[in-house]
This record gives structure tokens, sequence and C-alpha cells, in this order.
């Protein structure tokens, strides 16, 4: 890939390296467009430390991308794909997510500060290590969902059968089928109370009261300086 290094506005070849180890795992088609995506970015905005890398295409002071780069049906949100980087000098690594935002690369995000992680290397020029890639969607087909429609409560067993039939229970969607479950909770890093696991064998999220149960489609990653949280 083709990036320029050494000022605010420029990925640092650790962070390409990361979108290459994905690009080069997508079929051509959406490899070629992803590329198109990076190759319009101008602006690099880095959060938390360096935990979260925002991208962007700002024109005349203002975000400005070009909707026909994005991947189709593009979700508000989606993970596309997990690098874990290796240390130039010890075997510890740095996992990082990349993340689409309404059919286009829009964050990296890391488990680890970078600068801490690379301490002692400088960050326009570290060259780390590939460990692992896992690519978990075809961005130009977007990620599984359950039935935009209702669930029936007669499909429903035990205690959401029983809150759905008495109206605690709303807004239904059906869930998803099990290996696409299965792939969506592997996502997430961190342990799923077992009621919620329990919940989404049989529904996608649900509402209850003025209270939204997100399904497992709809769970987001937030940075902060200490951790990450889905």
């Amino acid at each position: 890939m083709r990036f320029s290094l050494g000022n605010r506005n420029s990925l640092y070849s650790f962070e390409a390296c990361v979108i290459e180890a994905i690009r080069s795992r997508l079929d051509p088609e959406a490899a070629t467009r992803l590329q198109a995506q990076i190759d319009s970015i101008n602006k690099v905005q880095r959060l938390t430390d360096g935990k979260e890398v925002d991208l962007y295409r700002v024109a005349h002071g203002k975000p400005s991308f070009d909707d026909s780069l994005r991947f189709p049906q593009g979700e508000e949100e989606a993970l596309l794909g997990t690098v874990h980087l290796t240390h130039p000098g010890n075997p510890v690594t740095l996992k990082a997510e990349a993340w689409l935002v309404s059919g286009r690369l829009f964050s990296l995000v890391f488990d680890k500060p970078p600068k801490q992680f690379f301490a002692g290397y400088a960050l326009d020029a570290v060259r780390p290590g590939v460990k692992d890639v896992t690519v978990w969607m075809d961005p130009m087909r977007g990620r599984p969902k359950g039935d935009e429609v209702p669930v029936d409560p007669g499909t429903l067993t035990g205690w959401m059968r029983e809150l759905s039939i008495s109206g605690q229970l709303t807004d239904t969607r059906a869930p998803l089928v099990g290996p696409q479950r299965a792939a969506l909770i592997a996502q997430i890093d961190a342990q799923l109370p077992p009621d919620y696991l329990e919940l989404i064998e049989q529904m996608d999220g649900a509402r209850t009261g003025k209270c939204r149960i997100h399904g497992l489609t709809s769970v987001r990653k937030v940075v902060q300086d200490d951790d990450n949280f889905s």
C-alpha cells in the first residue's frame, strides 16, 4: 500500500501494516475498493493515547467522503478484521481491530497504547511482524443479520416467552443462526452473562420498557485510556 509517513495526517508504518494485512486477505473487488478508500484519506486523528486512529477525507475544512467508494450495504459500524502485530524485540503482541462505519474504513483500535508497546522505537519507523489475521466479514456483502421481523412469541421458551406474552419484552428480532452467532461472539473480548447468551439464542435483541437490549449485530467498541469495552 502507498502511505506517506512522518506527519500527523499520515499513517504510521505499523498502522498501515494492519490495513495491508487485512486488505491482502480480501477478494480482489473488496481489496481494490479498500485501497481506493485509503488513497482518499488526507487526515488522521489519534485519540486515547493513540489507541484509536480515525481516518478522514476533508475538503474545505469539512469531512467529505466519496460515496461511490463505500462498500455496499454499509452498516453504521462493523468489525472488518483483527490483526495481531508482533514486537520487533520480544514475543508480545499488539492487537488491532479495523472498523467500518457506513461502508468505509473509519478507525483502527489497538488494545494497548502503541507508544507504550513500541517503547524505544520511533512510531514512524517501527516495523512489526504480523502474527495472525482474522477477516470477520466480506465487506461487499455485509455482516449476517437476523430477520427484520418481530419474533413470534409462540416460538420463544422459558422466561423470554413469559415476558414477551406479558408485553414486557417487545421489538424482538429473529436470532442469527448458530455459526453466525458464534462468529460475532468471538469478536467480543468479554465474558458475556449467561442470561444474555440465552437471550441471543432466541432473538437478536429486544426492548424492555425504555431500555434496549442490543443484539450481537449492534455491539460496539468503546475505547478508553485504561481499557477497551464492548
